[in-house]
Order: structure tokens, then sequence, then C-alpha cells
């Protein structure tokens, strides 16, 4: 057989074209499929865009296209991912700052270094983070939460966020923030607002109704407390919880009310409003009285049931005392009732089934302005106060140095009234003319002249009372002193007005028995001969002894000195004294003239 090589060289030829034809082929297709992609992705290319939108899009088409079709490329391209892939994932294990997916208090972290974490939860913490303090189910006020003793520990917070690695990966995770509760914080915080949560438990009590002109029951309800100790101790125990929850509940307690049902006593407040009850005041320093009459709405709020009886709510009976002390404040020397004596005299009233209580007027104290030529005691003078309570008030003063202008502070003329007074009698005595009234329910009961002190040791002008009563009584006087010591005198029927220094008083007494056995002043009358008090004949001097009671008013007068009657007996006083002495006083223009 003989070996052709022309059909061997053929047939590699034909060989040779079979494969660059299905490499044609290949390459046709490959065309053809690329030529289809690009068409599908012109077709969602984004229409109506900038160029340089375009110009991307062809960048990202053709490389699709690559990765696709071109095997080298996809090798490569995932080569370069997986290459990312572990630089990205070495970064993260070998950096030193919190991982991703980590967040507090809705702060992301991840990627912040301890640092940067820290001033983020503290921006967070300050600007943003804000507590409703609950009172019950409702919103009692809403705070920062430092304000009731939190405090976020953000560098701690900050830590437990890097020690949470990679937890965050891929689905998130979150870090409890780090709070501190502050008890002592919280504690000023709650007695801060304890007055303001505080509702006192209301006794069984009454309202009027217009309608029925009827008093009508109203059970009584419980107090609402707030319990300090635990509201702080669930602060400082609590305190991630109430950030959680952005809500911090007061704890409180009720006191039950002693009476619960009102009826029992319903009759008798509608008989008390029937009364027409009336509130009088009397003001001992005048001698003149005041008559207060207030609404049946107003009466019934005073009133509540207590165990054994109707009692009075002084807290009720405030708005009606404060009206009165409106009007009665509105003078030069301001005056005012107490509230709570009111209402220990209402209540006394209703258990007696009485229609009217008096109370007693009383007055504040208030500044004095000096003027020229003004001396501590000539201003206890003008203003029937004994200059040793004006001292005691005004500790600070330099008497001697008293310049015009300059303000002192008098104090409550009822320091002088510490008795309950005897508003029927009233004792009249007239320092210039030295002579004595007396008087029971607004009648001359006797009147005689008296002695009264030396200038050395002079009686002071005033509105006083008796404040006890000796038949015999001893006292002293640096007067009586000799080379042997100082003897002691005795008085009769000696009654203390008013004290000069402590345990030391001027009064009214008789006779005086010195210690050489003579009587002072020979035991004449109508003279300027005592230390200070009052002095009468022996046997008229036990006449005011029995007739007067502890309580009675003294009213002492001096024109001389600036003190006039402030009472409409005194003033009657003034001209029956002028009658019966036969004598006119001068007295300074200011004052006009009393004559005889």
């Amino acid at each position: 057989m003989q070996y052709n090589s022309n059909d061997s060289r053929r047939k590699r030829n034909n060989k040779a074209r079979e494969r660059y034809q299905k490499r044609k082929d290949r390459r046709e297709a490959m065309v053809t499929a690329r030529d289809e992609s690009v068409s599908k992705l012109t077709e969602i290319a984004p229409k109506g865009v900038p160029n340089s939108v375009h110009i991307v899009w062809d960048v990202v088409r053709d490389t699709v296209w690559h990765l696709v079709y071109r095997t080298s490329a996809l090798k490569i391209g995932g080569a370069l991912i997986a290459i990312i892939a572990v630089l990205f994932t070495l970064r993260l294990v070998l950096s030193d700052d919190i991982k991703p997916f980590v967040s507090s208090m809705s702060v992301p972290l991840g990627g912040l270094s301890i640092e940067e974490a820290e001033a983020a939860l503290l921006q967070e913490w300050n600007d943003t983070v804000e507590i409703r303090v609950m009172l019950g189910d409702a919103t009692y006020e809403t705070v920062r939460p430092s304000v009731i003793g939190l405090r976020l520990d953000a560098f701690a917070t900050a830590e437990a966020a890097k020690e949470a690695g990679f937890s965050g990966i891929p689905f998130g995770t979150t870090v409890e923030p780090i709070i501190i509760g502050d008890y002592g914080t919280a504690q000023t915080y709650l007695l801060n607002v304890n007055d303001e949560v505080y509702i006192p438990p209301y006794e069984a009590h009454y309202t009027w109704d217009e309608a029925s002109q009827r008093v009508v029951g109203v059970e009584g309800t419980p107090s609402r407390e707030l319990d300090i100790a635990a509201s702080a101790q669930h602060i400082s125990e609590e305190s991630s919880r109430v950030v959680r929850s952005e809500r911090f509940e007061l704890v409180t307690f009720a006191t039950a009310p002693q009476v619960v049902d009102p009826s029992p006593y319903l009759l008798d407040a509608q008989a008390f409003i029937d009364s027409q009850f009336t509130i009088s005041g009397y003001d001992p320093f005048t001698n003149d009285s005041e008559r207060w009459r207030t609404t049946p709405d107003e009466m019934a709020r005073w009133l509540v049931a207590g165990t054994n009886g109707l009692r009075i709510d002084a807290r009720d009976m405030e708005r009606f005392v404060e009206g009165v002390n409106i009007i009665l404040g509105n003078s030069e020397k301001p005056r005012y009732i107490d509230e709570n004596e009111v209402a220990r005299k209402i209540e006394t009233a209703l258990n007696t089934k009485a229609s009217e209580v008096a109370t007693r007027i009383r007055y504040r104290q208030r500044e004095y302005t000096v003027s020229f030529g003004d001396t501590g005691f000539g201003i206890g003078a003008s203003e029937g106060l004994p200059f040793r309570l004006i001292n005691e008030q005004n500790p600070n003063i330099e008497w001697n140095s008293l310049s015009n202008g300059d303000t002192i502070v008098l104090p409550s003329r009822d320091a002088v009234l510490p008795m309950e007074p005897i508003a029927t009698k009233r004792i009249v005595v007239d320092l210039d003319r030295r002579w004595l009234v007396a008087y029971e329910d607004g009648q001359e009961v006797f009147n005689w002249a008296i002695s009264i002190g030396r200038p050395n040791a002079p009686t002071s002008p005033g509105i006083f009372q008796i404040l006890d009563k000796n038949e015999k009584a001893g006292g002293s006087s640096f007067a009586l002193c000799t080379n042997n010591g100082c003897g002691q005198w005795v008085m009769d029927y000696f009654m203390s007005i008013y004290e000069v220094a402590p345990g030391l008083t001027n009064g009214f007494h008789g006779a005086v028995l010195l210690p050489n056995g003579s009587y002072l002043d020979g035991g004449s009358n109508q003279t300027a001969s005592t230390f200070g008090c009052v002095m009468s004949d022996n046997q008229q001097a036990l006449m005011l002894f029995e007739w007067a009671e502890v309580g009675t008013i003294v009213e002492i007068v001096s024109y001389r000195q600036g003190f006039e009657p402030e009472s409409d007996i005194g003033r009657d006083a003034m001209e029956l004294i002028g009658v019966l002495s036969g004598q006119s006083v001068q007295i300074p223009a200011t004052y006009g003239m009393v004559t005889g």
C-alpha cells in the first residue's frame, strides 16, 4: 500500500477548518448573547438622567457582560472579592474599634473607638433622654434623668459595646446602658415635690346645695402621701429599668380618714347654718367690736364629722379669715384675727349650740421711722410700749445715736396684753392730772386722785391689763440704799400691770410702808412720788383690788408724752377727769386742748 502524503495533508486541513468553524460559531454565539444582554440592559437603563449617570451605567453593563461570558474575568473578579473580604475581616479582627452592628440607647456604635462612643452616648443622654415622673396613671412632670439622681456611665457602656464583639453580625445587637442611681439626689428631689403630691385625708364633711337650700354630706376620702424612702430606693435599685421605660413611678401610700360617713351629724350641720352664726372680734386697745357673717356655702365647708360630733376644719376656714385680715390689716397699725383661735371657739360653740363667738383682734409688729428728736423711751411712751420690749426687738440699735429716717421694728402690741382681756371692765389713768376712773359695762364705777412715778422712775403710758393680784407685795430701790444696805418696802393690794425688767413689774397699790416705818410721801395722793407704780389711798386701793379681775384692761393716758386715749371710754374719762379735778391740761398743738 502506498502512502499518499496529499491525502494526509487534506485530512489535517479539513480538521483545522472544522476547528476554526467551531471557534467562529462560538464567537458569533457570544456576540449574539452579548447583543441580547446589551439590549436587555439598555431596556432597563435609566431614562432622563445626566450623561454622567449613563456613562457609569455603560461601565456597569460591560462589566456584568465580561463577568458572565468571560471565564477568566469571572475568576479574576472572584479572587479580588475574596481578597477584599479577607482584608476587611482582618481589619475588623485586628481593629480596636467597636465591631459592626452594635448599638446602645439607639446610638450606632460600630466602627467607633471607646472615646468616640462615650462622647456619642453622653450627647444622646444629655440632649434626648427624658423621664416621665408618674403619679398613678398620670404624668406628674417630665424631667432630665439627672434631676431624679440618674447618671449614665458612658465609658463603661462603651466598653461593654466593645466586649460585644461580632455578636451584632448579621442582625445587630443592643448593649444595655450602664446607669447609676444616686439615692441622695433622688431623696432631695422627692422632698421638694412632697408637699405638692400630698393630699390630706378628708374626713366626712359637708357642702351646701343651693337648689334645695340644704346641707349635703360628703363621704371621707383617704390621703395621698409620698413614700420618700421607697421612691428613692426604687430609683437607686431600678435605675436601668427606669431609663429603659422612660418612666419613674412615685411610690405613695394612703391613710384612711377617721370618719367616712357624714350622715350622723347632718341635722347638726343644718342647725348650725340655720342659726345665722356670727363671729365677732374684740379689740382690747380700742374697746371696739366688729361682727362678721358668711354665706351658708362657706359655713358648710367649715364643718367636718368627728368621732363625737361636728368639728371645724381650720384649713377650709382660711379663706374667710384671710378676707377679714385683709380689711383689718389695711391700717397704720395692722391687725388680724388668728384662724386657729377662731376654729377652736367655733368648735366650742358647736358643742354648746351657741350662735355667736367672740375672738380677739390682734396686732402685728410693724416698722417705725425715726424723726428728729426721737429717743427710745420717747418712742415707747408715744407708742404705749415699755422701752424694754422695743429694745429687745432691736438688739443692734444704738439708742444714743438715732438719726432722722432710721427704721426700727416695734413689737406686737399684744406683748403687753398676754391674758384674755376682760371686755366689760376698764381702768383709765390720766398721768397728766393724776386721776383714775374705773368703768364697768361702759358706766363709771368710781374715781379718785392718784400718785404716779417720779421723774427718774416714770409710769409708762399705754394700754395694759391686770396681770396678777397680791394683797401684800415687796419692793426696793437704790433710793432706799444706805451704808447699812438696801431696805425693802411693803405695798398693800398690789396688782401688776406691766413688766419693767424681768421679774420686776409696775402696777396699782395702796400705802407703801418704808423700811424706816414711815409711809411713802406721808400717804398723800396726787403726787409724783412712786417708783413707777400708780398709788391710791389705802381704802380706795382695796376697792380697786376687790373689783378688778386678772385681765382687766388698763388705759394709761398722757397727752404730754404723746399717748392719747384710744377707746371711747378713755376719751369719756378725760372729759370726766377735767370736770372732777377742775383742771385743764395744756397739751402739744398736734393734740389740741383738753379742758375741765
